[in-house]
């Protein structure tokens, strides 16, 4: 009888891909001996003359699921209606999302990313007309992405907008990057995007010049959905260097906060705890995906997370 220590058998026409490992017969296993293999069979079996059989067990084990593994289809569900209400769009359509892909769709070269801080460029909308563009966008955009939380936003909005300026880069960033999208979604619906191509190049070079803020001297949670934003804005671009280095920069900060962690700020009521846990999962996303397209390393390791969101 022919016999070796790892005997590989195949189970049936369905199965026969995945090979099961026998590592001892059946009356060995029975009595939970150790099978020692013989070129008769087996040491036990030989030592007591009973047949040496080895019945096939399927040893069944569920794939490894990846951490937060329910958020992550539950964001493929999003996905799926994003997919659902464009519809038959064309896929030229998208990049104007995300991303500056032609000169067609969008007449600017890709903005600079630069160590130092740049001064402002665009000058904000009144007040009435860029609330109108904010709420366009938490209807869209940020509805399917939701980086943002609205009823926060909507109140800074209220409080900051009149003084807003680059001195405060967390709460600047945001403003700046959510006026761009707007702009861009307003492009695809416009008969001349021209207008809005300039105004959306303009407010995310406003978000640009703090970036220096935002990286060094601004930990909080409003600078990493600045870094994570404008990586969403660049992600379309035909060069990923520069979405890769804000989504690196994002999840770094985010790191540093301990947003990566359960239970790392216990004075956090639910309600700020699951905001910290959504920001950080939008940027664990957006790593995977600009690892996975740029073949670069993951900047987290999913082994050294705990931080699950629990609504989606």
């Amino acid at each position: 009888m022919e016999r070796q220590t790892d005997l590989r058998v195949q189970l049936s026409a369905e199965e026969e891909e995945r090979p099961v490992i026998i590592r001892a017969c059946d009356m060995c296993r029975k009595k939970k001996i150790r099978c020692e293999p013989t070129a008769q069979g087996c040491g036990p079996c030989t030592k007591y003359g009973t047949r040496c059989h080895f019945t096939p067990i399927a040893t069944k084990r569920k794939p490894r699921r990846p951490a937060g593994f329910r958020y992550i289809a539950q964001l493929e569900q999003r996905l799926l209606g994003v997919e659902t209400l464009l519809g038959d769009r064309p896929l030229a359509d998208l990049s104007t999302l995300g991303g500056y892909g032609t000169n067609r769709l969008w007449p600017h070269p890709a903005p600079e990313l630069r160590p130092a801080s740049l001064p402002a460029r665009q000058p904000l909308p009144t007040k009435a007309f860029a609330q109108k563009l904010i709420e366009d966008m938490f209807s869209n955009y940020n509805k399917f992405l939701p980086l943002f939380n609205e009823e926060d936003f909507l109140r800074e909005f209220h409080l900051k907008y009149e003084s807003s300026s680059p001195r405060d880069a967390g709460w600047w960033a945001c403003l700046n990057v959510v006026l761009s999208i707007a702009h861009r979604l307003r492009s695809i619906r416009a008969a001349d995007p021209t207008q809005d191509h300039n105004l959306a190049y303009g407010y995310v070079q406003n978000a640009f010049s703090v970036i220096s803020e935002l990286n060094v001297s601004d930990r909080s949670l409003s600078a990493v959905q600045a870094l994570a934003g404008m990586a969403c804005i660049l992600q379309g671009t035909p060069d990923p260097a520069p979405a890769a280095m804000l989504v690196a920069a994002a999840l770094r900060l985010a790191q540093a906060m301990n947003l990566h962690r359960e239970c790392s700020s216990p004075g956090l009521t639910e309600a700020e705890a699951e905001k910290r846990r959504r920001v950080f999962w939008k940027v664990y996303i957006l790593d995977k995906d600009i690892s996975l397209r740029t073949g670069r390393p993951f900047g987290q390791d999913d082994d050294e997370m705990d931080a699950f969101s629990t609504v989606g």
